[in-house]
């Protein structure tokens, strides 16, 4: 074999291109979308760059926002257009959060440090949703750091909140976060607002004999919450992601007191009294999500459920008596109230594209309802007692078409209904609109059917029980409530401004008040 060397003469050359011009944008806050209509987006970074008490908060943060308000400062519940926390569907990974708030209200019961992103869907919605009447707000949590070990701690005013982030191997991440408040000095200044420990005791002489009656009363206030996030996520293949999302938030106010009295001097006997005040509720949620690339053109979700609301509040009184002769008498008096409500959910979403032009949407569902609800007086006096379990399920079906190369885009759809509890069928129309009339001018549009199943009932007499409680539509003394919204709007963007405006009306039917 011979071997010889190769040489080869390069000659340099010189090419000039165009110089090329690269513009950055300022990151928004808040993201409103120019063509979805009432559509807002915000990610737990930029939330903290709002103004908040104590640390950072999805809930209030959306009341900043246009459209969006609270009853009062102490309302992490959001009031969306004159709808009510109630009639705002609260999605997170796919199940239902029908609690989202923790301590009287100040703070809700989402961990920034769990979640991804949220949007909101302030009226209008598309078909996908339903099952309530004014607005979504649809939460994603994180997937977890899928390259290295995190780990990370919080301490605010009000609370400790601590995550780690485990990833194992290349296909599965995780993340869990737990938060739990502390007596700090936000917390105890909400705290005493409401709630003040005391021990007091006074003498309180009787005749002239000498005798007299001594009264001692100890108040002894305790207070927490707490709430625990997992998610954990699973890549069995290039077009397969199995997911599993958990979610626990509790709260536990305890205003209880005891109060004893005694007789000296002549004659004798006591009365001894405990007073339990105790208001305990949470949530204890959980999904679990198979999302699946079929092809180039059809991508599906399923989504298996369960989510379950528990309150339960004891307002009673135990009084013993002690006669000269030495004899005890014990009476129970007050008042025992229990929420329960269980919902166990499948639904499955589909999207194909069928041409470039149009894609098509549709999916089914079924929701089981266990809502049960005590009110009981002594303990053995049951003023309301509801027990109702019904089933909910449908499907739905719309359509995306984008005409006029993208500048017109019309989203049709509806979605049905049966409800067994009454035995009919629901039918929900929807459709949505958005017209591109220039570059940075948009026109749109939505209109849409609503109906709501579960019902929270709110009452004024929060000294006799809970403020509110959920209770089951049956189509008489708890009827199906109905909204139906009418929007449309303009937005304007610059590279440096987007102005928004919409216009709505919306009318609703068959509340049930207490």
């Amino acid at each position: 074999t011979l071997k010889r060397n190769l040489k080869i003469d390069l000659k340099s050359s010189t090419q000039n291109l165009e110089a090329v011009t690269v513009y950055g944008q300022k990151e928004d806050v808040v993201l409103v979308n120019k063509t979805d209509v009432s559509l807002i987006k915000v990610t737990p970074k930029e939330i903290s760059k709002l103004p908040s008490l104590g640390e950072k908060d999805v809930m209030r943060s959306f009341q900043l926002m246009p459209g969006v308000s609270a009853s009062n400062e102490s309302s992490s519940g959001l009031y969306i257009r004159g709808g009510t926390p109630d009639q705002n569907l609260v999605l997170y990974d796919g199940f239902t959060v029908y609690h989202v708030d923790h301590l009287y209200g100040f703070y809700s019961a989402f961990n920034s440090n769990a979640v991804k992103d949220v949007q909101l869907y302030k009226g209008g919605f598309e078909s996908k949703f339903g099952g309530i009447l004014s607005s979504v707000t649809e939460i994603t949590g994180k997937d977890g750091n899928q390259k290295k070990f995190n780990l990370g701690m919080d301490l605010s005013l009000l609370s400790v909140n601590a995550f780690v982030e485990i990833p194992i191997g290349s296909k599965f991440s995780s993340v869990i976060a737990y938060r739990r408040s502390y007596k700090g000095l936000i917390y105890n200044t909400i705290f005493k607002k409401f709630n003040k420990s005391t021990n007091t005791t006074m003498t309180i002489p009787e005749g002239n004999g000498g005798g007299g009656r001594k009264m001692s009363q100890d108040t002894k206030v305790t207070s927490y919450f707490y709430d625990l996030n997992g998610k954990f996520t699973f890549r069995p293949t290039s077009i397969d992601v199995v997911s599993l999302s958990l979610f626990n938030g509790s709260d536990m106010l305890d205003n209880s007191s005891e109060t004893e009295s005694s007789s000296f001097g002549a004659g004798g006997g006591g009365m001894n009294m405990n007073s339990t005040d105790l208001t305990e509720y949470g949530n204890i949620s959980g999904s679990l999500k198979w999302a699946r690339k079929w092809s180039d053109k059809l991508f599906g979700n399923t989504v298996l459920s369960y989510s379950n609301y528990l309150s339960d509040r004891n307002r009673s009184q135990e009084r013993s008596s002690t006669d000269d002769n030495g004899d005890t008498t014990t009476t129970s008096t007050g008042i025992f109230e229990n929420n329960n409500l269980k919902d166990y959910s499948l639904k499955s979403d589909y999207q194909w594209d069928i041409l470039h032009f149009c894609q098509l949407q549709f999916g089914g569902f079924a929701t089981h309802f266990d809502i049960k609800y005590t009110y009981a007086q002594n303990d053995t006096s049951t003023v309301l007692d509801r027990n109702s379990n019904a089933t909910l399920a449908g499907g739905y079906v719309q359509s995306q078409i984008k005409l006029f190369k993208d500048k017109l885009q019309i989203i049709p759809g509806i979605r049905s209904s049966y409800f067994e509890a009454t035995k009919q069928v629901y039918y929900e129309p929807r459709a949505s609109l958005n017209l591109s009339l220039t570059k940075r001018l948009t026109l749109k549009g939505a209109y849409g059917k609503y109906y709501q199943f579960a019902n929270r009932v709110t009452r004024e007499d929060i000294i006799s029980g809970s403020k509110d409680f959920w209770l089951l539509s049956d189509g008489n003394k708890v009827p199906v409530s109905s909204s139906i919204h009418y929007v449309t709007g303009l937005s304007y963007e610059t590279n440096n401004y987007l102005i928004s405006a919409e216009g709505y009306y919306k009318k609703l039917s068959n509340l049930t008040e207490y």
